[in-house]
């Protein structure tokens, strides 16, 4: 007995495996959370899913047998024709975002994916649109980028030099002021070790690993250089950001030029410890420098001398010759004193017609010291055609450990044996 079935059973068969087949597909479609739309070739709408019903605001009854562009924005329709005609030559668009209006008016942003469909002999006959609802999504990144922007904005718009660094050291990104302080574009400084534009490469690889460890630091001394080879001071501020588990991203840094800064503090400390006629120390200069110098001899027990010095008879020569010859005369006198003394001496003017220096020559030295003195202030003297002589009185002290003396000690004595020699002086004169 042949178990072989009469032709039209076969077909019967085979219509109801492809009914069942449709129907499981149908119920697909039908269930899907994605809004799906079947279309003519010219854009009718023939079918659509529950989903799409709800996405646009129509009912089937309301939108089937209708144009796709019921549901496109007047501005965007010249973009469905350019797609269902792509579509009709077989092309498949995958994650396409476009604007789509629902039966409200409301605005959406959706993602569509449109596919052509084909018939039992492979011919296009129409298209299925999957749609995917991105407004939030959109807006969410419009938000990030705007905030992208802004924040860019900011950073471009500071004067300091900025930059984020990996947790390796590399600079992940910088702004344009890094650019111009170290010449470097900032696409050539990405990437690269950011200790490389410092002029000490490991002093700001120690301030960056100190960033990791205590999490920032502020006001850390360092120098940028410039490929030219110009050199700019700053102060650098860091600190590490995370992500939103806490996970270490790297370091954001600022670096603030103190060149400036730094001038106008260093002529206004010269200014405060500079005496404004000679160039020489004031008293707060030599009090200062002195006090470290004689601490530094105590530690190492070497030998510090305080040459005291008295100009001669100054308000004779300013009631002779005049107030500005007085000042030629003490001019003359530091420059004296300048150029006797070594670099390494501490030369000043602590009164108006006194000078002091701090030198390491001992108690027999003094007398050697005291004559190139008078010898240089006369060569100065004649050279300077002043057509007056002009003479210094000298005092000396010296400190020596165990047996040092205070600062204040030792010009005292120095004073003392300055004075004694003066009027010694006056009265061998007489």
């Amino acid at each position: 007995m042949s178990d072989i079935l009469p032709i039209d059973d076969q077909r019967q068969l085979v219509r109801r495996e492809d009914d069942e087949t449709l129907a499981y597909l149908a119920g697909i479609v039908a269930s899907c959370d994605d809004a799906i739309i079947g279309e003519s070739l010219d854009g009718t709408i023939m079918a659509l899913n529950a989903a799409a019903e709800e996405l646009y605001g129509y009912g089937a009854d309301e939108i089937v047998g209708r144009h796709l562009s019921l549901i496109v924005p007047p501005d965007g329709r010249g973009e469905l024709s350019d797609l269902l005609e792509r579509v009709r030559r077989g092309e498949r668009i995958e994650h396409h975002w476009v604007q789509r209006v629902r039966k409200d008016g409301t605005m959406l942003i959706v993602s569509l994916s449109v596919s052509p469909v084909l018939d039992a002999e492979g011919r296009i006959v129409g298209t299925a649109t999957i749609s995917r609802d991105v407004t939030t999504r959109a807006r969410t990144e419009d938000q990030v980028q705007a905030a992208s922007l802004y924040a860019r904005s900011l950073i471009e718009a500071s004067l300091d030099p900025l930059m984020t660094i990996s947790p390796e050291g590399k600079i992940a990104d910088a702004n344009e002021a890094t650019a111009q302080v170290t010449g470097f574009q900032r696409t050539a400084l990405i990437g690269t070790d950011f200790s490389d534009y410092f002029t000490q490469p490991e002093k700001a690889r120690a301030c960056y690993r100190e960033v990791l460890r205590r999490g920032q630091v502020r006001d850390y001394p360092l120098s940028l250089r410039h490929v030219s080879g110009s050199v700019t001071d700053v102060e650098y501020n860091a600190t590490v950001f995370r992500n939103e588990t806490g996970e270490l991203q790297g370091v954001f840094a600022a670096a603030r030029d103190v060149t400036e800064r730094r001038a106008l503090e260093d002529k206004l400390r010269s200014m405060s410890l500079r005496d404004a006629m000679t160039g020489l120390y004031n008293r707060r200069g030599f009090a200062l420098l002195a006090g470290q110098r004689l601490e530094e001899s105590r530690r190492s027990g070497s030998t510090l001398t305080i040459i005291y010095a008295d100009v001669d008879h100054l308000k004779a020569i300013n009631d002779a010759h005049g107030h500005n010859a007085g000042d030629l005369a003490l001019s003359l006198c530091a420059q004296t004193l300048e150029a006797t003394f070594r670099k390494s001496d501490i030369v000043a003017r602590i009164g108006g017609d006194e000078f002091v220096a701090l030198t390491q020559a001992d108690g027999a030295s003094v007398a050697t010291l005291a004559k190139r003195l008078e010898d240089e202030l006369d060569r100065q003297t004649a050279a300077s055609d002043l057509g007056f002589p002009i003479a210094l009185t000298i005092g000396s002290a010296y400190s020596k450990p165990p047996h040092a003396l205070s600062l204040d000690g030792l010009l005292e004595q120095a004073d003392a044996y300055m004075y004694e020699h003066k009027h010694r002086t006056a009265l061998e004169s007489e």
